[in-house]
């Protein structure tokens, strides 16, 4: 018999990990634009389970997986370029497609663990767009939900070694 190894240490990651871009170009020519300021963000997917029980299970009921959705909440604060006087690009493209319907209102973004772990994802989107700060002393932010067009694909890392 051998001795298991010790388990070994973990150390905590962080939530800020993820870097969000959204595509500036098109699919045979993608642009990819970080979404900067995020504040917090928060990837789900939301399952449709479905009873599948039968006889057989001796009054154990059963369910069955049948649809997946998903989608990115996030918050984002609203700064301008020092120099330039706009606001971050990308946020820029989520809010005009949040105001728009059909093809203009959709997205393609990814998002990935910038410290090159296994999380990485894109899909296409549909995007709500909410303006947030509601006193004199709050800062100007905006929460935005990317709710999934279809299927979050895995992808490549980009930042992986």
């Amino acid at each position: 018999m051998t001795t298991p190894a010790p388990a070994e240490t973990l150390v905590s990651t962080l939530a800020r990990k993820f870097r969000v871009e959204v595509n500036a170009g098109t699919r045979a020519a993608p642009e990819w634009l970080q979404v900067r300021g995020i504040t917090s963000l928060a990837p789900s997917i939301d399952t449709n389970l479905e009873d599948d029980t039968d006889f057989d299970s001796d009054g154990w009921g059963s369910q069955t997986k049948t649809l997946m959705s998903w989608s990115l909440e996030t918050a984002v604060k609203r700064g301008k370029g020092v120099e330039t006087g706009v606001y971050d690009p990308g946020q820029e493209i989520l809010r005009t497609a949040a105001e728009s319907f059909g093809a203009d209102g959709v997205v393609n973004v990814r998002w990935y663990d910038r410290d090159g772990g296994p999380e990485a994802y894109s899909g296409d989107a549909e995007v709500s767009y909410t303006p947030t700060g509601d006193s004199p002393s709050s800062l100007a932010m905006a929460d935005i939900t990317l709710t999934g067009k279809g299927a979050r694909l895995l992808i490549t890392n980009l930042a992986a070694a």
